[in-house]
């Protein structure tokens, strides 16, 4: 190749590398990226947010999300039981400091019983958190705590069960919390059905330490799946990391 061609070309090479605009620096993430959600309060009603049924699931479920202190509440609340594992309070405020940890009270009376039935049991529905930002988390775990039960309620079966979802608290990959402060809330998503329907958790604001104290109703909730039940149920993944 003639040597002026080269040098032509090499000069034009350099020109355009030149006046390209330089890429800006990215932003750092603002402080209360850096510092983890924590609920105003712990127990939130169902809602309706979208779809075609909007009797699916009954306004008595209720979702707890368990901090730390709801875990002092269940245990004050608890019998112990004749054998209890060794080290089970450390597991669980291993759990605590780690995962969110979510009870679901799930009732429905709709009046298709097969469709109610799968749902309070999440059988075709989607679980999942979601902030105001479109921040998604998936649970890591869904158990079931106890057998179905099953009422009459006037003409139709009312079914219900108690499932804990569990998610992580961490984004081990960023080095960042998976749902941060500067989400001003949190809500757990139930869609499925032809239906969407969401748990929803106010963030605490700066300042403001522990939860509001639950209401008469809301305590009921809290102590429904007892600390012992709960927490020796889940505390294998206080582990899993070993």
């Amino acid at each position: 190749m003639n040597s002026k061609v080269v040098l032509v070309a090499g000069v034009l090479s350099v020109m355009v590398v030149a006046c390209q605009t330089p890429k800006k620096p990215e932003a750092p993430p603002p402080p209360q990226a850096s510092i983890r959600f924590e609920p105003a309060w712990a127990v939130s009603t169902i809602h309706h947010g979208d779809g075609r049924y909007g009797d699916l699931f009954s306004g008595a479920s209720r979702a707890v999300w368990n901090t730390s202190e709801i875990a002092s509440m269940k245990k004050a609340a608890s019998t112990p039981p004749d054998l209890v594992p060794p080290r089970l309070d450390e597991d669980a405020q291993a759990l605590t400091e780690a995962y969110v940890v979510i009870e679901c009270h799930l009732v429905s009376e709709f009046n298709d019983m097969s469709v109610a039935y799968d749902a309070i049991r999440l059988r075709g529905i989607q679980s999942y958190m979601m902030t105001p930002d479109g921040t998604r988390l998936d649970p890591i775990q869904i158990r079931s705590f106890g057998s179905v039960d099953e009422s009459q309620a006037d003409a139709l079966k009312r079914f219900s069960l108690t499932t804990v979802l569990i998610f992580p608290r961490d984004n081990l990959l960023m080095g960042m919390p998976a749902l941060s402060a500067q989400a001003e809330s949190a809500r757990l998503v139930l869609e499925g059905h032809d239906s969407v329907y969401y748990f929803e958790w106010a963030g605490m604001h700066a300042g403001e330490s522990g939860l509001r104290p639950p209401t008469q109703e809301e305590a009921l909730y809290i102590t429904k799946l007892g600390y012992y039940e709960l927490y020796t149920g889940i505390r294998r993944l206080a582990h899993i990391f070993d």
